[in-house]
């Protein structure tokens, strides 16, 4: 059923009216998408918010999200998110004038309420629309997988009440790596609804006993691409998958020396769309066009098969190391959203069978292009690749300085996978 034949409960729109059935709301318009009339769509402009009745009757949301084409290219954009009851269930940002429509998917299980909301801080021209908005009776597929087809779930995990969620990925062969870090994570104090949850590729028996050793949360996964780097990804779309209010996501070659709770302090101070990152150490300076081509094995082209377009993406500066970020529900959504829209992304990682690394410019390019990336101090992901701390003991717990400063994060990457062997055994215990 398409949204607009729902009892509609609240309406309040930036501008105009509630447009339905493919009217825009104003100056007698009608909705226009990729110079195509849309018969079936709501228009609100944001900012806006629209509640509907729906009885708990159904169970996914599906549509398309755009401005309408009578905006010029990028003078505006908007935020579009669907709650399901108060849950979030579902984020579009940085929608622009000229973008090719998004899609979104929502799992609205036994709903009540429908709630669609778009958000802008360019309110003028924002002409934002809901294309082709319907609620299913569909019982959703038990199978998940994440934005790059990495991994599949083969059943949803049982439901987890969290605030707070600190995920990672491991395979066979690594179980060594994923002690270190859940001992290292085990050390210290973290809020009321923590928890550790793993992706345990292929459920390989050896990781999971040391899974279940510190208590931590198993999610078993079946492998749908290439060993490699490349299966940190599924990360990227956790939200999808654990509900929790907070994110942070981490390498399982990290050991934590010190305090993370600023992390998730920092997520709650800046703005909901916000990924916290800290710099690639390896990458140092340029843009995103200039390390695609020198680094990732990548042409000019491929932000245009990426993307659809480009825009200032490709001057996008600060290159990104993804073995440790952290986000808002609102913003892992959004990365998760963006990333399963760019369609030629799945085989633009793949294409190379000896570099497994790619998915970290999809991630930086996901950034770019969300303009959500906000830039943490490195001692929370200090890469020991190019870095070489002083290390000690206090207190009977090691400690690891930088440039006069306490590392919270060691992030045992690259060729500083084997670095500090003994060192890193005590922490394991």
């Amino acid at each position: 059923m398409y949204v607009d034949g729902l009892p509609i409960i609240e309406s309040a729109v930036g501008y105009g009216a509630l447009g339905t059935r493919g009217s825009l709301g104003y100056d007698d318009q009608t909705v226009r998408v990729g110079e195509e009339a849309k018969n079936h769509a709501l228009s609100a402009h944001a900012p806006s918010r629209l509640t509907f009745f729906c009885g708990g009757e159904y169970q996914r949301f599906v549509c398309k999200v755009a401005i309408n084409d009578d905006v010029a290219d990028q003078q505006t954009s908007a935020d579009f998110s669907v709650w399901a009851d108060g849950r979030l269930a579902a984020v579009a940002t940085q929608v622009r004038a000229g973008d090719s429509p998004r899609e979104i998917s929502a799992d609205i299980a036994g709903a009540q309420r429908l709630y669609l909301a778009a958000q802008t801080i360019q309110w003028p021209f924002c002409h934002s629309v809901w294309v082709d908005p319907e609620v299913t009776r569909d019982a959703p597929s038990q199978n998940w997988s994440d934005a790059l087809g990495r991994v599949a779930v083969q059943s949803p995990p049982a439901a987890i009440d969290l605030d707070y969620c600190i995920a990672t990925v491991v395979s066979a062969g690594y179980e060594h790596l994923l002690e270190g870090l859940l001992a290292s994570l085990e050390r210290h104090q973290w809020p009321n609804k923590t928890r550790l949850v793993v992706f345990n590729i292929d459920d390989d028996a050896g990781c999971a006993a040391t899974i279940a050793k510190y208590g931590a949360y198993a999610i078993p996964c079946g492998l749908l691409a290439r060993r490699n780097a490349s299966l940190k990804s599924v990360l990227y779309s956790v939200a999808s998958l654990v509900p929790a209010r907070y994110y942070l996501c981490l390498d399982a070659d990290t050991l934590i020396l010190g305090d993370l709770r600023p992390i998730f302090d920092a997520i709650d101070a800046h703005p909901p769309d916000t990924i916290l990152v800290a710099r690639d150490a390896f990458l140092k300076q340029g843009s995103l066009i200039s390390q695609l081509r020198e680094h990732y094995r990548g042409e000019d082209r491929d932000l245009g098969t990426l993307l659809g377009r480009v825009t200032e993406d490709s001057i996008y500066d600060m290159l990104v190391n993804d073995g440790v970020f952290a986000g808002s529900r609102f913003a892992m959504l959004a990365l998760d959203n963006l990333i399963r829209n760019m369609p030629h992304a799945a085989a633009w990682v793949d294409f190379y069978a000896d570099h497994g690394w790619r998915n970290q410019f999809i991630f930086n390019l996901a950034l770019a292009r969300l303009r959500c990336g906000v830039e943490l101090d490195w001692r929370y992901n200090l890469q020991m690749h190019v870095n070489d701390p002083q290390l000690a003991t206090s207190e009977g717990w090691p400690r690891a300085t930088w440039r006069g400063q306490t590392a919270h994060v060691l992030h045992f990457c690259g060729w500083g996978r084997n670095k500090y062997p003994v060192w890193r055994k005590q922490i394991a215990g």
